[in-house]
């Protein structure tokens, strides 16, 4: 089991990365599709706990992916929790690598209240100044759950010249249910 998830979690991180670059991401979506499909019937059989995390890297992966193609998202990021602290397992752009989630920050509240954030780009960038040479719009984050367990969050940029809005976490929201 440790091997087919171990490769799993490779392809789907590199299908994120090619879904990253492509905005014809269709036919990669029917591939996850089918590796989250394989994942739900592996999990429902006994795990060890070291796959968990896997698990939740090979889904975590997928939906990135489909919500970023959604979205329209110029960068991102996905967060999983471990050892009680969330941690960054993709990121589009080098710069996001740099940046850790803060103990109050917002990517720990999305997590904690399971509510959903938009941000301006004055927000955002006034609390974390790095993020300005990405040049965007807003941030949408969203908690992730599987089988009605909390497991990590997303987090998206949209690109500068337009901003997220409640349509957009309506159909994130959807997406990912």
């Amino acid at each position: 089991k440790s091997d087919v998830l171990n490769l799993l979690r490779n392809f789907m991180l590199k299908a994120a990365n090619i879904g990253n670059t492509s905005k014809s991401g269709e036919d990669i979506i029917k591939i996850l599709d089918l590796a989250e499909k394989y994942v739900d019937n592996l999990s429902d059989t006994h795990l060890l706990p070291e796959h968990e995390k896997i698990i939740y890297e090979i889904i975590g992966s997928g939906m990135y992916l489909k919500a970023k193609l959604l979205l329209q998202a110029e960068h991102g990021s996905l967060f999983i929790k471990e050892n009680n602290s969330l941690i960054r397992t993709y990121a589009s752009a080098p710069v996001l690598n740099k940046i850790f989630p803060r103990e109050q920050g917002n990517i720990n509240r999305v997590y904690e209240t399971q509510n959903p954030t938009i941000l301006s780009a004055d927000y955002i960038t006034h609390i974390r100044p790095e993020l300005e040479q990405l040049s965007i719009g807003s941030d949408i984050t969203i908690p992730l759950t599987y089988k009605n367990k909390n497991f990590g969050v997303l987090s998206f940029f949209s690109p500068s010249h337009f901003s997220f809005n409640k349509s957009h976490l309506y159909q994130l929201q959807s997406l990912l249910k």
